[in-house]
């Protein structure tokens, strides 16, 4: 998205326009109104991200250690070996 909105600016025939762009993220030119973009971007949308998991830590941990669980199950019932086992369902 960032690096479209740049070449779009980057190709009007409006000077003033990219220029008031350009301005508008603290850029000076096409490579960083791209970059500065891209930035506002990415923190929209990581703050967007810790709106939506309202949940606890320790809840996500429950959820992964029930998650690790199920998949050792699984694992086990497909008849993979022990070390194989433990190796895909270790927490690393």
């Amino acid at each position: 998205l960032a690096d479209s909105l740049a070449q779009i600016f980057m190709l009007t025939t409006r000077d003033e326009l990219r220029q008031q762009a350009y301005q508008m993220v603290g850029a000076k030119n096409n490579r960083d109104f791209a970059l500065a973009v891209e930035a506002r971007l990415n923190e929209y949308f990581e703050s967007k991200q810790r709106k939506l998991d309202k949940r606890s830590v320790l809840q996500i941990r429950q959820e992964k250690d029930a998650a690790r669980v199920i998949l050792e199950h699984f694992l086990k019932m497909a008849g993979l070996p022990p070390d194989a086992v433990e190796k895909f369902s270790s927490k690393k």
